[in-house]
């Protein structure tokens, strides 16, 4: 009966549209909060055997006492942990709680993939959803279109839909071969200077200035070195490729978005993996595409859906619309685009709980391994609030390992917390 009423559960919040009055996901259980956490090694491996006072947790910055840590195991598949607690290498008493299924969403984003582009990645997927426990839900979420499977133990039902996934993104074809890079340093200079065709940019590889150079004459040096009117195009261009790429940054981040809220109808803790091809963001200030403060807003819904996120990152980003440039760039440019491709998903993924992994080439077995063995087991912290805290906002939380703890280790939280 139980098992059914959860069925039931899962499929009408799943049909449901989800609206900003939804409960929040982080409830109050007589006077604790419950704060989920991964402790894992370097190798992923979940570290078990921490009590309360291994934790520090914070609130808005304001220290809150850890009352309990509760460890829950769900074993582990075939070729990675021993499910034998210990066998594993440990760090100090723990009570171990033994739980059922736990929920997951196989997460897509189609329109991040050119048609074909995602087939080997989605058969790693596939080998994924087999390789859970047969207790655990596993649903699939396809957007901004595509297969949706409500979360359930059939597990040939996912294997199907996965194959029947196909790639969205549109390439966009331009005279220039823009890059991502030359986009965002063009459309930064162009509004700083009325007709946008001087200055200088410093390009970047995360915050080290490796050049200075003016956008679009390198531009126009590469591709037309003799036509003195092509500087205005390659504005022009460099704007209608902003654009392109703002659309396509507004169709995964606003499916991301609706998934997460569709999610916190689900009943307990959600894992979200997605399997994206990138969403390009401007990394600096005035350069488009811009996504404003979405990482954060995001991360606020993410707490209220009691979800956390793992981004499998493959990296087939460059491979069609930006080769034609890419080939005739350096690999400080092409490290520079891939960044920017990834460094969104990277900062949202840790607000989420998560980790963003990126996979260079091939499949990303290893990626969808890790997000194995790190999700085998984690921490339930109990967490005595202040009075203040019960206003239903969202609060800054912080989960770090008191100097008791074990060195060397890794812990995973989302960043806000709601406390009702």
């Amino acid at each position: 009966m139980r098992t059914a009423a959860f069925v039931v559960a899962i499929a009408l919040a799943w049909s449901s549209e989800a609206t900003g009055d939804q409960q929040p996901s982080f409830r109050a259980a007589v006077d604790l909060i419950a704060v989920d956490a991964l402790v894992v090694d370097a190798t992923g491996a979940p570290l078990d055997r921490l009590g309360p006072e291994h934790f520090d947790v914070t609130l808005n910055g304001q220290r809150r006492r850890v009352v309990s840590a509760d460890f829950q195991w769900y074993g582990s598949p075939a070729g990675t942990l021993s499910s034998d607690p210990a066998a594993r290498p440990l760090a100090g008493p723990t009570s171990i709680t033994p739980t059922d299924g736990r929920i997951f969403i196989v997460a897509v984003d189609a329109s991040s993939f050119e048609v074909g582009s995602a087939r080997l990645p989605l058969q790693a997927a596939q080998a994924f959803v087999s390789r859970l426990s047969p207790r655990d839900y596993v649903g699939l979420y396809t957007y901004p279109i595509g297969p949706r499977v409500v979360p359930t133990r059939d597990r040939a039902a996912i294997r199907v839909g996965l194959t029947q996934v196909t790639g969205e993104r549109i390439a966009f074809s331009g005279l220039y071969s823009l890059r991502p890079s030359e986009v965002v340093d063009i459309t930064a200079m162009s509004g700083e200077r009325p007709g946008g065709l001087a200055g200088r940019a410093v390009t970047t590889v995360g915050a080290i200035p490796v050049a200075e150079v003016d956008p679009v004459g390198a531009v126009r040096q590469r591709e037309c070195p003799d036509d003195a009117e092509c500087a205005s195009r390659i504005v022009s261009e460099a704007r209608a490729v902003a654009l392109h790429l703002e659309a396509q940054a507004a169709r995964s981040l606003g499916g991301l978005q609706h998934l997460l809220q569709v999610v916190t109808n689900l009943p307990g803790r959600k894992t979200v993996v997605l399997v994206t091809g990138g969403v390009v963001v401007s990394d600096r200030p005035g350069g488009r595409p811009d996504v404003g403060e979405m990482a954060t807003v995001m991360g606020q819904i993410a707490a209220r859906s009691n979800a956390t996120l793992y981004t499998v990152h493959i990296d087939t980003a460059f491979s069609g619309t930006y080769a034609a440039a890419g080939r005739r760039t350096g690999e400080t440019e092409r490290s520079r685009d891939r960044m920017m491709a990834g460094d969104w998903l990277d900062q949202f993924s840790a607000v989420a709980g998560g980790v963003r992994i990126h996979v260079p080439v091939g499949s990303g077995e290893f990626a969808f391994e890790r997000v194995l063995r790190e999700t085998s087991g984690t921490y339930l912290l109990g967490v005595e609030p202040e009075p203040a805290d019960r206003d239903g906002r969202p609060r800054e939380l912080r989960v770090r390992l008191a100097r008791s703890g074990p060195d060397n280790a890794t812990v995973r939280h989302r960043r806000w917390v709601v406390v009702q």
